[in-house]
């Protein structure tokens, strides 16, 4: 059984995505092959948010569209230029390169102001509160997690992962009435994931 399939099973998720994207074209504009778990999770999930036991949720979106073109990186560029500006500061904080410098590191989702971004030489995911965002001063501004970015989403699911910025203090234990995974509303999708030019759109789900 693979990571999607856990996924599905934590989740209890029985849908499939309404949201179309063509990866060539993504892959290209970037110039790396994205990890294939990554891009099924996209074929099974709509947009949408996961939520954990005792955790912020995460908010996981295909790419929107970008003056007729899918952009991969277009819905994480505040966060992007704040790790960035962090790491010119601050380099001992960050000491890797940030996309798109060359092998940077790369977003694919967020939970609030913390980024999720993949160390690209092995595709393990990284967490980032952006330096700016971190709550104590010896918050570290990348938390690094053995794992692909599915395998990462089961473990906050079930609560088996726990990180400092997703989950920074005290939280209320999800309420029975929220699911693990809920789904962005398909027409609010269609009308947000469509820009035209360079003004930064962010998702806002709906609050528990």
């Amino acid at each position: 059984m693979g990571a999607i399939d856990d996924l599905v099973r934590v989740t209890g998720w029985t849908g499939q995505s309404y949201a179309a994207t063509d990866w060539d074209v993504v892959e290209q504009r970037l110039g790396i092959a994205l990890p294939a778990d990554y891009k099924l999770l996209h074929e099974v999930y709509p947009p949408g948010s996961f939520h954990g036991p005792n955790s912020d949720s995460i908010i996981v979106q295909p790419p929107y569209r970008v003056a007729g073109v899918v952009d991969h990186t277009w819905q994480f560029r505040a966060e992007l230029g704040e790790l960035r500006d962090w790491r010119d500061q601050h380099p001992d904080d960050v000491p890797d390169a940030v996309y798109p410098e060359r092998d940077g590191l790369l977003p694919w989702a967020r939970s609030g102001r913390p980024l999720l971004l993949w160390d690209p030489a092995d595709w393990s995911v990284v967490v980032s509160n952006g330096g700016i965002w971190r709550l104590e001063d010896d918050d570290p501004v990348l938390e690094r997690f053995a794992m692909g970015a599915v395998e990462f989403l089961v473990g906050v699911v079930t609560g088996e992962v726990s990180s400092r910025d997703i989950n920074p203090g005290p939280h209320e234990p999800r309420s029975v009435s929220v699911p693990a995974f809920r789904p962005f509303p398909q027409a609010e999708w269609d009308r947000i994931s469509v820009a035209a030019g360079p003004s930064l759109r962010h998702v806002r789900l709906p609050r528990d």
